[in-house]
């Protein structure tokens, strides 16, 4: 009996002690590296999945290269518009893309910067100017695919990878 407590609380102790009590990716290790980009005003209309999407493939892209956001040259900052916009056939003038489908939409076409095809700062907010989407581009990002995970056993909660 003795031993199994001594390994249980050896185990706790151990958890305990080795893992931070908080972790932020927006502030990391209370520095200033902030590998999630700022929130973007999305005016009243109805792409808050698809900035999720967006956000969550910029975070990735952070945190992989290692790279935190800055208004500078450090920060992927990619184009919510693409996909919310009569340009890529899953935006609306009265709603958007789901995740999966801004997810299916990188993962197959890819996103442009977000200067080349910039979210309108005022109404209206859903782009038909597919012309006015830069020849040349900074950079375009794609990801290798997702897959969905159902963090409960009803499914009521969603997650993407």
């Amino acid at each position: 009996m003795k031993t199994i407590f001594t390994v249980i609380f050896s185990a706790i102790m151990t958890v305990a002690y080795c893992q931070s009590q908080t972790f932020s990716w927006y502030n990391q290790n209370n520095s200033s590296r902030n590998y999630i980009s700022p929130a973007k005003d999305q005016g009243e209309q109805g792409p808050c999945r698809t900035f999720a999407a967006v956000a969550a493939v910029e975070a990735i892209c952070h945190i992989y290269y290692n790279k935190p956001f800055s208004s500078g040259t450090n920060g992927i900052n990619l184009s919510e518009a693409e996909i919310y916009s009569g340009c890529s056939g899953y935006g609306a003038s009265t709603g958007s893309a789901s995740i999966e489908e801004a997810l299916y939409y990188i993962d197959t076409t890819g996103i442009i910067n977000e200067s080349c095809f910039a979210y309108p700062d005022n109404s209206p907010f859903f782009r038909t100017d597919c012309l006015n989407i830069c020849p040349t581009p900074s950079y375009e990002v794609n990801i290798p695919g997702f897959e969905q995970l159902n963090l409960n056993s009803t499914g009521s909660e969603t997650s993407y990878y």
